[in-house]
């Protein structure tokens, strides 16, 4: 218990204060003495008690009595304090000082705002502000959520256009300064919308954001410097924007920003690569409303038929388009009739839906290219989107089945990792891929593709059967090393009959590089040992082919 001295009696129970009096007036007691700073010792009825003061508090207590140790309280320590308090008397109260006010220091605005009076200081920036236009471009952004106009819109395309028109040069460029001016101005004014969102001023928030998106996005082109910090500017107003449609805005505003979306996509106002995944949020947002839908569906009908230079932006357009009537009936009917004779629109709505994760426009859009024969060159590169996509998801099936279509189509064998690895040793799967690869016609890919295929599969057998059928060199050197670790002497056979048959085919000049060639191509491909029992076999076997034998004597 937390006890004070002046206020002992409502600290603790009446009877325990009274008892205390009583032995206060009791002649045989010890009466408290400090025995040193702040260290009392007395005795009341016999018990010695010892308190420790801190100022007017209570430290610390105790007594001797029986009733003390059970409740930590009796009338013998009661008695002390009381004792004590008489001994040392509460301070004198202080005089309260009142300080006279003290003129200031110094001229600060501070200072001048306390001692001029409000008419006056209303009078001066009136002027000043006429005198200079980057002062009543920072007026009126400050407070300009604070006027209430007939047309909002009207308020902040004044107020945008005035910025920008005085920050920019005669030539309509920007400098540096006049870039950084309209940068630092459109973020105060952003904080005064979001004060305006806070207050679920959502009309407001609107008209000041579509303004900023039409007067600010088509300037970005003649930036030279802070174009970076303008398009971060933009992209804080579409994150607003896409909040703003998640709270419970009228059908009226919802409309209004559908018929604002239209001008946006007609403007192209979207097409800048840190902007367009948000607009995509917000569009893919306002098309619930089934209104704002058919307005937007009706629009991009007529976009996505027109002809474009800028292929890119032609398959923004057509996701877009794609977004709006996903859930259509008519859908299927619709977009192969935008898509007929057009390779380069799919293959870029292809890799642009993937890009942004709308993954059920990717599977639509490369089956509709699998199913129709006008799209088989651009079959490869939906192949490599499909494959990539279910190598991100971890979609065993679909992965063995694009990585499979990807190493028929380019003979390279790091697709067949990701076949291999969806099939346990021995699957009839892998097998049934080396036969469809063993058919193809022959090729220097096609060898090199199942060599490692069988070094993969740890068949010998194969390995040793591949290079017994083909004739290239090339490709046997590479894989020279391998089949001499396993059959020294069948590597070597191998090796002497690929060489023995071309030597016997070719003569002269395109037999010396040939065989040159090869025996290089071995101590390249690290077989030492291979390459100077080759060489040897060559000076015993066609010794009397002079020119062959004097250009492999750089072998030793």
């Amino acid at each position: 218990m937390k006890l004070h001295l002046d206020k002992i009696e409502s600290q603790v129970e009446e009877q325990l204060v009274i008892a205390s009096e009583d032995l206060l007036l009791d002649e045989s007691r010890q009466p408290m003495q400090e025995v040193e700073k702040n260290l009392w010792l007395g005795k009341y009825e016999g018990k010695e008690v010892e308190v420790q003061t801190y100022g007017r508090k209570i430290r610390k207590y105790t007594c001797e009595c029986e009733q003390y140790f059970k409740t930590k309280i009796c009338k013998h320590s009661i008695a002390s304090f009381l004792d004590i308090r008489k001994k040392k008397p509460a301070p004198a109260a202080r005089k309260k000082i009142i300080k006279k006010p003290t003129p200031p220091q110094r001229l600060t605005v501070s200072t001048i705002i306390n001692n001029v009076g409000q008419d006056e200081l209303v009078r001066f920036l009136a002027s000043y502000a006429r005198k200079d236009q980057q002062f009543t471009n920072f007026l009126k952004t400050r407070f300009a959520t604070r006027v209430v106009l007939p047309d909002t819109r009207d308020k902040y395309a004044n107020l945008l256009g005035t910025m920008i028109r005085s920050n920019q040069s005669a030539n309509l460029s920007f400098s540096r300064g006049g870039a950084k001016k309209i940068h630092d101005l459109l973020n105060i004014l952003i904080e005064e919308i979001e004060d305006e969102f806070r207050g679920e001023n959502y009309l407001e928030v609107f008209e000041a954001f579509r303004c900023i998106i039409e007067k600010v996005t088509p300037v970005l082109s003649r930036l030279t410097a802070h174009r970076g910090d303008l398009v971060t500017t933009l992209e804080k107003v579409y994150l607003m924007i896409i909040k703003m449609l998640k709270e419970p805005i009228s059908p009226e505003l919802r409309l209004k920003i559908a018929n604002f979306f239209v001008v946006i996509i007609r403007q192209r106002y979207f097409h800048f690569s840190k902007i367009e995944k948000l607009f995509l949020t917000a569009f893919k947002s306002i098309i619930s409303i089934k209104d704002a839908e058919e307005l937007l569906m009706s629009h991009l009908e007529v976009e996505t038929d027109k002809k474009y230079h800028n292929r890119a932006l032609e398959a923004k357009i057509f996701l877009f388009y794609f977004i709006t009537i996903e859930n259509e009936k008519d859908r299927d009917e619709r977009l192969k009739a935008k898509l007929i004779n057009r390779q380069w629109l799919l293959l870029n709505s292809v890799e642009l839906a993937n890009k942004y994760g709308y993954f059920s426009i990717v599977y639509w859009l490369t089956d509709f290219g699998f199913n129709d024969k006008k799209y088989r060159n651009i079959h490869g590169n939906l192949d490599e989107i499909r494959l990539q996509i279910a190598l991100n998801k971890e979609e065993g099936e679909a992965i063995a089945l694009f990585a499979a279509k990807r190493i028929l189509t380019t003979l390279n064998p790091s697709y067949f990792e990701y076949f291999r690895d969806e099939f346990s040793d021995g699957a009839k799967e892998i097998n049934s891929l080396i036969e469809r690869i063993e058919v193809l016609p022959e090729s220097e890919n096609r060898t090199t593709l199942l060599a490692e295929l069988f070094l993969s599969e740890k068949n010998e057998k194969s390995l040793f059967n591949l290079f017994e059928k083909s004739d290239n060199l090339t490709v046997f050197a590479k894989y020279s090393v391998e089949l001499f670790e396993k059959d020294k002497k069948k590597t070597q056979e191998l090796a002497w009959q690929k060489i023995d048959i071309y030597l016997q085919n070719h003569v002269g000049e395109p037999a010396v590089r040939g065989a040159r060639s090869f025996i290089k191509s071995l101590y390249q491909a690290g077989s030492n040992k291979l390459a100077i029992w080759v060489t040897r076999k060559i000076r015993e076997e066609y010794k009397s082919r002079k020119l062959l034998i004097s250009e492999i004597m750089i072998f030793r």
